[in-house]
């Protein structure tokens, strides 16, 4: 096979350098093809300098002269700008595919490798990442590629592989992780999504989505409490209507990250403040491995020194213990300052209610428990709070009936059923207050996602 000789350069753009690809003139891939195969491919790998394999790719802004390399394989093949090599290419029939590899992983930035802070590395979404974007290229050991890694730049480093001298990474190949920094900024955890379920909690009709967005978003504090990534969320906004949830899920929220009960004021001046914050800034000057803090404002439009507000989400910020939340009934409210914004409405459609009510109702008769589908389409605009103010009203007519029923010798003597007219004397007391809200069968959630603040992008100069 014909050998080509070109001289090392830059990579044309930066955003090529997260590729792990080399780029050459297309003239030059045809060089190394000798009109073997027609048309000619537009990528191949290749040998350089008869020892380093790399997935070659043609970019019309590479002089014919030249190949251009990024700063990890300069780094890894010891050239310099300017250097002559050597590049041949690599025959398919000595790839071999990877059945397993060892990385070694550290931040690509000097200055993130001192950060105090340490990365929580969700080893599924990393291997995933790593796949997704690389499949089908070789790898060898020593190698070293870079990864955006959720707004992070990574240096992956391949330690070990499965077969002798290099392998093509396929979607079936086994990754393995480790911190190669040895300085614990690094922390890998191995999360299953089945931890995070709203149903479990007794939260209904919040669909799939924002399970998928809490999960993502509070993945890190799932682990451990006391670790918190750069990409925690620090903040949120629950908006909706009265009897929704909003508060329910903030305090459900609290026992799934093993956090303390939420702490729910109604006040915001600095004395309050200082007080709240103070255990949770105390615990992260001495580095103590605490539980979470949750401050809960349960509706901000009620609340005094509402000028705070900046101030607390500032002073959350800062104090990587501490989570605010804030619910209101107003839709407009602002929410640019929040990480996380969860807008909770219209009520819960017909399927949702059903399973509010299965989770309220107990004693039912034979034909209540027949008629409850019935029930739930009835319902059109009840919050879940309205639902089990519903059962328990409809409890109580149940109860009323077994008056002088019972007996001190034996008080389970007569057991009372709760029956379908039970629950339309109790719609006559409990109506819902959004009477003419619009009924939706759609999930009732509609979800933002802030962008947190963006990362030091020094570390995209890897042309």
């Amino acid at each position: 096979m014909k050998e080509l000789k070109l001289e090392v350069s830059r990579l044309p753009q930066s955003r090529l350098a997260l590729t792990n690809k080399a780029y050459v003139h297309p003239s030059a891939l045809q060089g190394l093809v000798l009109g073997q195969q027609k048309p000619a491919p537009k990528h191949l790998e290749v040998l350089l300098n008869r020892h380093a394999v790399f997935h070659v790719e043609e970019k019309d802004g590479v002089p014919c002269h030249q190949i251009a390399l990024n700063r990890l394989h300069r780094q890894y093949t010891q050239l310099c700008l300017g250097d002559q090599v050597s590049l041949k290419r690599l025959s398919c029939d000595v790839m071999k595919d990877l059945a397993a590899i060892a990385v070694s992983v550290r931040f690509l930035s000097q200055k993130k490798q001192r950060s105090f802070q340490p990365l929580l590395i969700n080893t599924e979404e990393l291997a995933a990442t790593v796949k997704t974007t690389f499949e089908g290229q070789i790898f060898q050991p020593k190698q070293a590629i870079a990864v955006d890694y959720q707004g992070t730049l990574l240096e992956l480093t391949i330690a070990n592989i499965s077969v002798d001298f290099f392998g093509r990474l396929v979607p079936t190949t086994n990754i393995h992780f480790q911190d190669q920094s040895n300085m614990a900024v690094l922390k890998f955890i191995d999360y299953k999504p089945s931890n995070f379920n709203l149903e479990e909690w007794g939260i209904f009709g919040l669909g799939a989505a924002i399970n998928h967005v809490f999960r993502q978003a509070f993945a890190s504090r799932l682990v451990r409490s006391s670790h918190i990534g750069s990409h925690a969320v620090h903040s949120m906004l629950l908006r909706g209507p009265i009897g929704c949830g909003k508060m329910l899920l903030v305090i459900k929220l609290a026992q799934a990250l093993n956090a303390h009960y939420p702490y729910i004021i109604q006040d915001l001046s600095t004395t309050v403040l200082d007080e709240l914050f103070s255990n949770a800034e105390k615990e992260q000057r001495k580095r103590k491995k605490g539980q979470l803090h949750i401050i809960a404002i349960d509706g901000i439009e009620w609340v005094r020194e509402q000028r705070n507000l900046e101030l607390l989400l500032r002073r959350a910020q800062q104090c990587h213990n501490v989570l605010v939340a804030v619910t209101t009934r107003q839709m407009d409210f602002e929410s640019s300052s929040f990480h996380l914004v969860v807008d909770v409405g219209p009520p819960p459609d017909a399927s949702a209610r059903l399973k509010i009510l299965r989770h309220y109702t107990a004693g039912l008769s034979e034909e209540a428990l027949q008629r409850l589908p019935e029930l739930a389409e009835r319902c059109p605009n009840y919050t879940g709070a309205e639902l089990e103010g519903l059962a328990k009203a409809a409890a109580s007519y149940a109860l009323a009936r077994s008056h002088g029923k019972t007996s001190i010798e034996d008080p389970t003597k007569y057991d009372p059923k709760v029956t379908y007219s039970d629950f339309e004397k109790a719609m006559q007391d409990i109506e819902p207050r959004l009477k003419n809200a619009p009924v939706s069968s759609k999930t009732a959630v509609q979800l933002v996602a802030n962008d947190h603040p963006p990362e030091d992008q020094e570390d995209w100069i890897l042309v």
